[in-house]
């Protein structure tokens, strides 16, 4: 059993550093002799747990876009008004921009930066993490369409898509300029544009 959690220990201390890493200098950037550096841990128990560098990739992946899957789960979720939980979504992009736990900017546009056909099981898992946001935020955007207290000005699969590409875009300008003053823009336009669909009662 203890060498079970040692396992899993130096599994998971494998994974986080080279998350870092991967953020910081790209999945081609970085060797895996730079991982084991960074860990300490000898080759042989790299491989022991990860059968490639490849492989080592897809989850420390995993592990970088926790943060953003977490949030999104549980401010898209739950029975708040559909609106409440459209802004809780904003504001936690907000605060993951503000507190990133990785250096090197957002993890999800790095990957889509770097990963194209020569890594497609990396590219599939930004692809799949795109998709499942769009489709758990269109959802409750078309609560709020359905509601009766707002009129949107696209559908909901459509507008959840230029939402993420707002919010994934100004965290790119973020991310190159040092500041995270433009996701905070970007948040406050999306906020008072959905305030601008709200219905004024006759």
């Amino acid at each position: 059993m203890a060498a079970t959690r040692r396992g899993a220990r130096t599994r998971q201390q494998i994974v986080e550093e080279a998350a870092r890493l991967f953020n910081t200098h790209g999945f081609a950037g970085t060797s895996v002799n730079q991982v084991l550096d960074a860990t300490g841990v000898a080759k042989g128990a790299l491989y022991n747990h990860f059968a490639s560098k490849e492989a080592l990739a897809l989850a420390a992946f995993d592990h970088a876009v926790a943060p953003l899957r977490t949030m999104v789960d549980q401010a898209l979720g739950g029975d708040a008004p559909p609106e409440d939980r459209i802004l809780a979504m904003l504001e936690g992009v907000r605060q993951i921009a503000h507190h990133r736990a990785l250096p090197g900017g957002c993890p999800l546009t790095n990957t889509a930066a770097e990963a194209d056909d020569a890594f497609p099981e990396l590219r599939a898992k930004a692809i799949d993490l795109v998709r499942a946001w769009r489709t758990r935020l269109a959802g409750v955007l078309a609560e709020v369409a359905s509601c009766g207290r707002y009129l949107l000005p696209a559908p909901p699969e459509e507008l959840a898509g230029v939402m993420i590409s707002m919010l994934q875009g100004a965290g790119l300008i973020a991310q190159l300029l040092g500041d995270a003053s433009a996701v905070d823009d970007a948040v406050a336009f999306l906020h008072d544009r959905l305030e601008d669909c709200r219905i004024t009662p006759a």
